[in-house]
């Protein structure tokens, strides 16, 4: 007998484990906004401690929010407004920002005291739009995480009783 909960408990883990790692194939809009980020990649080397703008973007009253980010932790990345420079957000790493239309600066910081390149994208996108589907798409890999783990503890308590079942005879 616990040898088919072993069996359902794999079968439940692979199937959550192949719809984890295949989202970006079928999830609604992902390749859209991956296209996005794709699009606007560049590199940017940036002088010891200083910060160095990459990007001047506009925000209209549609697109109304910016994602933009590095591809190494070790950089802080910043949104300025363009007419007075003033920062209005400095994050490590990653930036999210609902903006009122306008122009402004993506700028990257270097907190290192050598020189360093990194990788940076970005994209601006209707808020509602983005914010949906970063809440969407967090909710369903939690489902699917849930769902991952509780096979592989069915599969692995299933196990350990067929284990001390044996040890009994």
């Amino acid at each position: 007998m616990n040898f088919k909960a072993i069996v359902a408990g794999a079968i439940i883990f692979l199937i959550g484990l192949s719809a984890y790692l295949t989202i970006p194939l079928y999830y609604p809009n992902y390749s859209a906004i991956n296209q996005v980020y794709k699009e606007n990649e560049a590199t940017a080397t940036v002088p010891p401690t200083s910060t160095q703008i990459v990007k001047t973007i506009e925000i209209t009253p549609t697109n109304n929010s910016v994602i933009f980010f590095v591809n190494d932790s070790n950089f802080n990345v910043t949104i300025m407004n363009a007419t007075n420079e003033h920062v209005l957000g400095n994050q490590q790493g990653e930036i999210g920002l609902a903006l009122s239309p306008g122009k402004y600066l993506l700028g990257i910081v270097n907190p290192k005291n050598v020189t360093q390149t990194v990788t940076y994208s970005y994209g601006v996108f209707p808020s509602n739009y983005i914010n949906g589907f970063y809440y969407g798409l967090s909710i369903y890999e939690t489902v699917l995480e849930i769902v991952t783990l509780a096979g592989a503890a069915i599969a692995f308590i299933a196990f350990l009783q067929q284990v001390a079942s044996r040890r009994k005879k």
